[in-house]
């Protein structure tokens, strides 16, 4: 095989694993859905029971075990927010077309 041959090959070798190589799927992120939704409390180890509303319009939920108050810090928190109020308005939403 002369050098120009193997160059060749090398090429198509590496366009091969590069270039036509499908790109792997995005790992789908595992969800949890519960009827009773909240948080394990990070003091006591008990379950903290969050509603949409406590998060949007309180800010604050407390543990009824220990009494440990978490707050939401809602200037970082500000994108998850207005996420979870346009998901709660859209809930609202269809909830009354439902009723109607």
């Amino acid at each position: 095989m002369s050098v120009l041959q193997r160059i060749v090959t090398a090429i198509r070798n590496w366009f091969s694993r590069v270039v036509l190589r499908k790109p792997e799927p995005e790992p789908v992120p595992e969800v949890e859905v519960s009827r009773n939704p909240g948080l394990t409390c990070p003091e006591c180890g008990s379950h903290i029971s969050v509603t949409m509303s406590d998060l949007l319009h309180v800010g604050a939920v407390a543990c009824t075990n220990c009494h440990l108050v978490l707050e939401v810090d809602m200037q970082q928190s500000r994108g998850a927010l207005a996420a979870l109020a346009q998901l709660e308005s859209s809930l609202h939403e269809a909830e009354s077309l439902r009723r109607a």
